[in-house]
């Protein structure tokens, strides 16, 4: 397996990073079931990237403050949630979009 990680976007560099540094860098994916329709303006907030909301369901990646995101969680009533490490594929697609919005 490889030790590093570039991830490019038309032609160039947009990260260079180890994959530990990748994996140690507090990227989260959640998977949430609500009680409710889970709103969408919930997840307007920084550090949250490709969040899906269908019904009372909801999957999203976070990289930034646990403490943050679990307030803001705490705004809703919860069934179940999951919280575990992403795939590579899911940490390049972070950075893919993010990149897309500057």
């Amino acid at each position: 397996m490889c030790s590093r990680v570039a991830f490019i976007k038309e032609g160039r560099i947009i990260k260079l990073e180890k994959m530990s540094t990748l994996q140690e860098n507090s990227y989260k994916k959640f998977s949430l079931e609500g009680k409710a329709a889970i709103p969408m303006e919930l997840f307007d907030m920084n550090g949250i990237s490709k969040a899906e909301v269908k019904g009372n369901a909801a999957t999203f990646i976070f990289k930034g403050n646990i403490n943050a995101i679990m307030k803001k969680l705490a705004e809703i009533e919860l069934r179940n949630i999951s919280i575990e490490e992403p795939d590579l594929e899911e940490i390049f697609m972070h950075y893919y979009s993010k990149e897309q919005e500057v």
